[in-house]
């Protein structure tokens, strides 16, 4: 049986390349959609509806200029 550091280190490790890979992903969707890729197209990739793609990633912009990628907040209703 694993030592359980070794097992805990293991999982850091994990939850670490997974928060590049969402990061990665939100930086690829959101140039996507900048160079005019439709919700639709963006939705088949991921393997989900349209609807799930453009509420989960519907406030994530991009600046071209600089590849910043970011979370705008919804308006206040």
């Amino acid at each position: 049986m694993d030592d359980i550091e070794v097992v805990l280190a293991d999982l850091a490790d994990t939850v670490a390349q997974s928060a590049v890979l969402a990061a990665r992903q939100d930086l690829l969707i959101a140039r996507a959609r900048t160079t005019g890729a439709s919700w639709a197209s963006v939705a088949a990739v991921l393997g989900v509806s349209v609807q799930a793609v453009h509420k989960r990633y519907r406030s994530v912009r991009h600046d071209p200029a600089t590849g910043r990628v970011w979370h705008e907040p919804p308006l206040p209703m």
